[in-house]
């Protein structure tokens, strides 16, 4: 994984987990 910005990747950390339990 990228070195993102802590914050990005806290709001992209849900996101993902949301995508992946939708699935």
């Amino acid at each position: 994984m990228t070195a993102i910005h802590p914050t990005r990747f806290r709001r992209d950390l849900p996101e993902m987990l949301s995508v992946n339990a939708s699935t």
